[in-house]
């Protein structure tokens, strides 16, 4: 999440904080069982409405349901799924940074 949204918009340091929360909230949503996407997106926006998120919604000029719903689309897209409105950029973005956790992971065993 911290790449689209640094790809999106511009670098930002709250980028990170955003992109963790929501991979967060993603984990926990999906570790009690939840599978349907729609919900995840739904919850997973829910929980990035913290107050403690909102400074850094307000400097990435984005929200929450924006955030969660790439999120989701991301995850269908890594799981081959056909999405709804994504462009060949979110293809090669997901590649690159899967790229980018291999060669990371390589390098630290």
């Amino acid at each position: 999440m911290t790449t689209w949204l640094d790809e999106e918009w511009t670098v930002l340091p709250e980028h990170a904080q955003l992109g963790q929360a929501a991979a967060d909230a993603y984990v926990r949503l999906r570790r009690r069982g939840e599978d349907d996407m729609g919900s995840v997106v739904l919850a997973v926006a829910s929980e990035l409405l913290r107050p403690e998120l909102s400074a850094a919604f307000r400097a990435s000029f984005t929200d929450p349901f924006e955030v969660s719903n790439k999120l989701v689309e991301t995850v269908m897209l890594r799981d081959g799924c056909d999405v709804c409105c994504t462009s060949p950029s979110d293809k090669d973005r997901i590649q690159r940074v899967n790229e980018m956790m291999m060669s990371s992971s390589s390098s630290s065993s």
